[in-house]
């Protein structure tokens, strides 16, 4: 399949007949992916919104607000959670597993998450690890690039170690494996086994609808790679 490039404003007003309700459900699907991988409920991650001039973006704002949109389907599980690590050899932090347990994942209901990573060199809050991240959903067959709306969606964040305030403490299972949540990071190798939670289905944005969706993650410290990261799940 292929990354369609959508011209504007004329043709997204006649997508948004038949595809806005859809796709722009999906902007919050990186909130919907923190909550699920790290069971944090943390503040609003501020960012900055990729350059507006992108052929790719279709500025969703311009077709229909986000909280005018009410969910037409009630999720109840995410399923077909595959990931792939895209760095290059030379970068920082290398994922060598990441489990998603159980397939499928019922929404509001116990999720199991570990992973299992080295790290080659610190990470801090003195030195900004930026990243970047990029989020598609399959409309007709078309893999279509989502905008950053919101703080949501295809977005870059300046600095990794301070988007957000840092917990007063890791959950027990964090502590027990020696795995950080929270910077500064330690070079060294680390493995979080298995981390169970509830997912609390109200939480989930209410935009978000059923499909399939791709994330990219791209993180950098100056000209260095730290990590990239590719997924893909379905939500139904």
């Amino acid at each position: 399949s292929q990354t369609t490039t959508l011209p504007a404003p004329g043709f997204a007003h006649y997508l948004a007949c038949f595809q806005a309700r859809i796709m722009h459900r999906f902007i919050a699907l990186a909130a919907t992916l923190s909550l699920l991988l790290s069971a944090s409920s943390a503040a609003a991650v501020p960012a900055v919104a990729k350059d507006a001039e992108q052929p790719d973006v279709v500025e969703m704002s311009m077709i229909l607000p986000a909280e005018r949109i009410a969910r037409r389907h009630q999720l109840t599980r995410l399923y077909g959670f595959s990931w792939s690590d895209c760095s290059s050899q030379g970068a920082w932090v290398k994922i060598h597993s990441v489990s998603l347990q159980p397939d499928p994942v019922h929404l509001d209901g116990k999720i199991t998450v570990g992973f299992s990573f080295t790290a080659s060199h610190n990470l801090s809050a003195s030195q900004p690890v930026s990243a970047s991240v990029e989020l598609k959903k399959k409309v007709f067959g078309t893999w279509l690039k989502l905008p950053c709306v919101n703080n949501i969606g295809s977005c870059d964040y300046a600095n990794l170690c301070t988007v957000r305030p840092p917990p007063t403490s890791c959950p027990a299972e964090f502590v027990k494996a020696g795995v950080p949540c929270k910077c500064p990071i330690a070079a060294g190798n680390y493995t979080l086994p298995a981390y169970s939670f509830t997912v609390d289905a109200s939480k989930i944005p209410e935009f978000l609808e059923k499909g399939d969706y791709k994330v990219s993650v791209n993180a950098k410290a100056g000209s260095n790679q730290v990590l990239c990261v590719d997924a893909e799940l379905s939500l139904a």
